[in-house]
């Protein structure tokens, strides 16, 4: 199955909803409403075969309901069910917005441009199901990994648990920013397993939320006043997508402390900690419950890369060096991927004196 294909059954498959019930392969089409309505002018109806055939569109955003019905004699046998809440159009496409970096804005401009109305707060509410959808999804192949890593190490690497049962395990930890720029709104920090290179958890640091901004700018526009957004704020905050204040400097060590500070609900212990040259993240563990770090009397140890990988632009190099347990980044691996960006260097600078040449040659 496609990963497309694959992707929307993960966001249209409910708890209650089996996953052979979801039409994965369902065609969606965009149509003119005018041209619907001329095509039906050319059938009669069925039960009076002399009325013409009239339609109409009941919409709820972009899914919609379309009632036919006989000016003639009154049928309307042909008319489906009322429009559903799975509004899988809606969903579907919210989430195709959502995949693409684009938000509430984006999502309307598009909506505005097929002269349809705008989706108002409803656009937070299927949003809020896709991404409630995805979150269980996450859950569980996260937890079958935690399973699949202590299997590892219970079991080949012969390690048994403390008498807690949490496991002390190594683990590389890396972060991105969502997008780089000026404005750096949202980052991701991922904890992987250094023998099996699953990644166990991962944490999502945002600066912003779209409904609180959108929201807030109606306070300067004078439609609603301090004390209304203070009562909306109050029933919003619990499902704001803001957590974090502060610069860009410290989204790291935030996911960091958050990823540490719940592995022993998992029943892990993030002892060995594989990570940059940089030792802020590091120097702000230790500090973590008033100097004791994350777990008390078990001190976390640093271990430093020797290469700088990224996980926003050296996943593939990170997939690659963590698809093979036990493997270890050593200077010899260090020297290998130097000759290596420098023959792509070369690569290049052939490429361009070529090209300068031939330039030359036709002026």
């Amino acid at each position: 199955m496609p990963n497309a294909k694959k992707k929307k059954l993960y966001v249209l498959c409910k708890e209650n909803k089996p996953e052979s019930a979801v039409v994965v392969d369902e065609e969606y089409v965009i149509q003119r409403k005018n041209d619907s309505e001329e095509v039906m002018t050319q059938f009669a109806c069925g039960k009076c075969l002399g009325g013409e055939i009239k339609i109409s569109f009941a919409q709820r955003d972009l899914d919609c309901k379309i009632d036919v019905v006989c000016d003639e004699c009154g049928n309307d046998e042909l008319n489906d069910s009322e429009v559903t809440d799975d509004a899988p159009v809606n969903n579907t496409t919210v989430y195709s917005n959502m995949e693409n970096g684009n938000g509430y804005v984006d999502m309307n401009r598009f909506l505005g441009n097929m002269s349809m109305g705008p989706i108002e707060d409803e656009y937070y509410h299927y949003a809020a199901v896709v991404t409630d959808t995805v979150s269980v999804k996450a859950a569980s192949v996260l937890q079958s990994s935690i399973n699949n890593v202590k299997k590892r190490y219970s079991q080949q690497l012969k390690v048994a648990p403390d008498k807690d049962g949490v496991y002390n395990i190594k683990v590389f930890f890396d972060w991105s920013f969502y997008k780089e720029g000026p404005k750096k709104m949202f980052a991701i920090g991922v904890v992987i397993d250094a023998e099996t290179g699953l990644v166990i958890d991962y944490e999502t640091v945002s600066r912003y939320c779209e409904q609180c901004t959108k929201k807030r700018n109606t306070l300067t526009t004078d439609t609603i006043n301090k004390n209304e957004f203070d009562a909306w704020f109050t029933q919003h905050k619990d499902e704001c997508m803001k957590n974090y204040e502060g610069n860009t400097t410290g989204m790291e060590t935030a996911a960091a402390m958050k990823l540490f500070g719940r592995s022993l609900d998992r029943k892990l212990r993030y002892k060995v900690f594989i990570s940059d040259g940089d030792n802020t993240t590091y120097h702000a563990l230790c500090r973590m419950n008033g100097g004791e770090g994350p777990y008390g009397n078990v001190k976390v140890e640093k271990e430093q890369m020797m290469c700088d990988y990224n996980v926003g632009y050296k996943e593939s190099n990170v997939v690659t060096l963590l698809g093979f347990p036990n493997t270890t980044i050593t200077n010899t691996h260090l020297e290998l991927t130097h000759r290596k960006r420098e023959m792509l260097t070369n690569k290049r600078k052939r490429k361009r004196d070529e090209l300068v040449v031939n330039g030359a040659d036709h002026t």
